[in-house]
């Protein structure tokens, strides 16, 4: 609780798209805005979404590798702030789900794909309702 929506969405943008170009960045937050709007299946915030373990770079404990990169960090801020004024992207059509393309999990079968960026491929759950 008290924790901060900006700082929660950097967080999730530097750990899990950093190398990613502004845009792959912009829809990796857009994945976690989307889920917010799903009332009662991830949480109801953008914190509540990514701590509960959702993504990849957290620990069991919720914690998290260092932020070393100062300069991504710094770009994770600003898309971060962006994002949480515009909310999820239109063009990203819903999308609550990604996976890089070194992965393959079995969730993916069960998903509508909307589009790869970067490394990233994103997924619409046809049984999510915002």
């Amino acid at each position: 609780a008290g924790q901060d929506p900006k700082t929660c969405l950097a967080v999730a943008i530097y750990h899990e798209a950093r190398g990613e170009n502004v845009f792959g960045q912009r829809a990796v937050a857009s994945v976690v805005l989307q889920r917010s709007e799903v009332i009662g299946r991830w949480g109801d915030d953008v914190c509540s979404v990514i701590v509960p373990v959702q993504f990849s770079f957290l620990n069991k404990d919720g914690s998290f590798e260092p932020i070393l990169e100062m300069e991504a960090w710094r770009k994770a801020l600003v898309t971060a702030g962006h994002l949480l004024k515009l909310g999820p992207l239109p063009h990203m059509q819903k999308a609550d789900h990604y996976h890089t393309d070194r992965v393959f999990p079995k969730w993916r079968h069960a998903m509508i794909e909307v589009r790869q960026i970067g490394d990233h491929i994103f997924y619409r759950d046809p049984s999510s309702r915002s």
